[in-house]
């Protein structure tokens, strides 16, 4: 085989243009910078590999999503203690004053404007 691969008759640069690409995009789809395989695999039986591969990247963009919805959550839930805290020291009956919805607020209440922004919570 290397005797072969020694004499430089270009009979195989096609299957090593191939094996080379093939190796590109598992080092890409490793990296998440790649979506699909390549089409050709030179013969060699790699489709579960790449569909490892794909399936590595969606369940990690799927846990990115879940992460990144627990801290909006959480961040909501901290904005509203915020507001509950704020109204406990200004009014008699924070609660009504939470759940009461403004005119000035697309018809929400304080509490709801303070779990959607910062600038909800500001208002407040």
């Amino acid at each position: 085989m290397g005797n072969l691969l020694q004499q430089d008759d270009r009979r195989f640069d096609h299957l090593i243009g191939t094996l080379k690409a093939i190796r590109a995009s598992i080092v890409r789809m490793k990296r998440f910078e790649q979506d699909e395989p390549p089409e050709d695999f030179a013969g060699l039986p790699l489709e579960r590999l790449f569909l490892r591969l794909q399936t590595a990247r969606f369940d990690a963009e799927e846990r990115a999503k879940a992460e990144r919805a627990d801290r909006l959550r959480r961040e909501a839930e901290d904005r509203v203690s915020e507001a509950v805290q704020a109204a406990n020291k200004v009014f008699i009956d924070p609660g009504s004053r939470l759940d009461t919805i403004r005119p000035d607020s697309s018809g929400k209440t304080p509490r709801e404007m303070a779990a959607d922004s910062l600038v909800g919570l500001g208002r407040f």
